[in-house]
């Protein structure tokens, strides 16, 4: 008998990948339930047959059906299989993820939908299976929102999961042979050293979830790390998944000691000023030999006033001396920025370009990730600054799912603004030699290093007046588009 059905639904863009990492959203949450419950997880990103798959669970009369959606294209795919769940079984369906956490009262207005677990979900989805098989009220699950008779309720959050006290992820819930995903020439998955975020930065749906930043155990982690190299005994590379790694310095260093000890490579993300600037040249060495291959630092801006706008604990100078120190080591430094915040002038966006231009000149493995074009995330002060602003956001669930960059229209962004900014967007992709990892081909990795000097021309003097290029890439987009529809 199945007791619970747990459902990973396509982020409406997994065909771009050679494989998928393992749920891991789904697999942490299962942890409590995993003990008590007989939990099957289905994957429809790997699982050609998941529909029979799900129909045959279904006959089974589990207890509950939960899954997970991120706002953007994810939306609709959840929707669809919350219908089908429910045209095929009256049970309870549950929905997680950050999209449902911000807004549950509207993601429960959809019929299809039953409980929503707002954040974290491991205590909070046990106690909800325990309600349904005793028939219990679900009124004194904190952090939860459901309805009942009609009404929705929001039931307060209290606390959060003290990391230490969880069970082992239940990878026996998946066939890893399903999870093939490639970084640095091995098979890689992904693993977590932390939640959450100390830091309170405008733009960042950590700021609706309260901005407790917890660390693993170091060593609940190594543990971990040992049971994902027994799952792929040819791990070659870890994905550390966190929102700020170095949330803790102290925390975050001992983690890095730990993976010294082991012949893998590894990367991570959401490295600040305020701790980089921490790192001296011992630190920097070992970060060196204990294998990371790369670091993700969301920069942001090089424009001060937007950093203060969207409240970012970053020091322009303090960045620019961090990556010159870094440069003497073989790790790559990735830096995020992003553009079209309320207010930014070209002013901003010119210091923006400026600052990536130095970055990449004083660190030959500096690398600028993207210059994405800012979206309101709902539940954020900075959202509520766009809506006084004149934006107006979906009133219904299924019209979050074409809630992104490229359909979503900010009405402090002209349209010559908005031309601007999707060319420094691709302009941004190609100054530096990021693309070549990602290409097979060699003709058009050749392409792509010829390519640079005027993509970096481009980009420095915002000069997009005929650019055949772009329309080409539309025109290869429209193409892709069509042949995965």
């Amino acid at each position: 008998m199945t007791d619970l059905i747990l459902f990973q639904p396509s982020i409406g863009g997994d065909w771009c990948f050679n494989s998928p990492d393992i749920p891991t959203g789904l697999l942490y949450a299962a942890r409590l339930c995993d003990k008590e419950y007989k939990i099957v997880l289905i994957d429809q990103r790997v699982e050609r047959n998941w529909k029979e798959k799900l129909e045959k669970e279904l006959r089974k009369r589990p207890l509950a059906f939960a899954t997970t959606a991120m706002t953007g294209p994810q939306i609709q795919n959840a929707i669809d299989i919350s219908k089908f769940v429910k045209e095929h079984c009256k049970i309870q369906v549950i929905w997680g993820g950050i999209h449902p956490t911000i807004l549950p009262e509207q993601t429960l207005k959809n019929e299809y939908i039953d409980i929503v677990v707002r954040g974290e979900g491991e205590t909070k989805l046990q106690q909800i299976m325990h309600a349904i098989q005793d028939k219990n009220t679900f009124s004194t699950i904190e952090g939860i929102s459901y309805k009942s008779e009609g009404k929705i309720y929001h039931n307060e959050q209290v606390s959060f999961i003290e990391q230490s006290s969880l069970p082992p992820i239940p990878y026996h819930l998946i066939d890893p042979s399903l999870y093939k995903m490639q970084k640095y020439g091995g098979q890689s998955m992904t693993l977590m050293t932390s939640t959450g975020c100390p830091h309170k930065c405008t733009y960042c749906y950590n700021t609706a979830f309260g901005n407790s930043w917890r660390g693993i155990p170091v060593e609940k982690f190594e543990m971990e790390l040992q049971r994902a190299i027994d799952l792929y005994p040819n791990l070659k590379h870890v994905a550390i998944e966190d929102d700020n790694t170095f949330g803790n310095i102290a925390h975050g260093k001992k983690i890095v000691e730990v993976l010294n000890k082991y012949p893998l490579t590894w990367n991570t993300g959401g490295l600040t000023s305020t701790a980089a600037r921490t790192f001296d040249d011992d630190f920097l060495r070992l970060l060196d030999h204990s294998g990371c291959k790369h670091m993700h630092m969301g920069v942001e801006s090089g424009s001060k006033r937007i950093l203060r706008l969207i409240r970012k604990p970053n020091k322009i100078d303090d960045i620019i001396a961090f990556n010159k120190k870094a440069s003497k080591y073989n790790f790559h430094l990735f830096y995020n920025f992003m553009c079209g915040f309320p207010t930014e002038t070209l002013r901003d966006l010119k210091q923006s370009i400026k600052l990536a231009r130095i970055l990449l000149k004083d660190n030959h493995n500096a690398r600028i990730s993207f210059f994405s074009i800012y979206l309101p995330y709902p539940g954020t002060p900075l959202f509520d600054l766009c809506v006084r602003r004149g934006f107006v956001p979906p009133d219904r669930l299924e019209d979050w799912n074409d809630y992104y960059w490229k359909h979503s229209k900010l009405p402090w962004i002209s349209e010559e603004r908005e031309h601007m900014l999707k060319r420094v967007y691709f302009s941004a992709l190609f100054i530096d030699n990021k693309s070549e990892y990602h290409l097979k081909n060699k003709l058009v990795k050749f392409a792509t290093k010829i390519y640079r000097p005027i993509a970096r021309y481009r980009m420095e003097n915002l000069n997009f007046a005929c650019m055949p290029e772009y329309t080409l890439k539309e025109w290869y987009e429209k193409i892709l588009l069509q042949a995965h529809t």
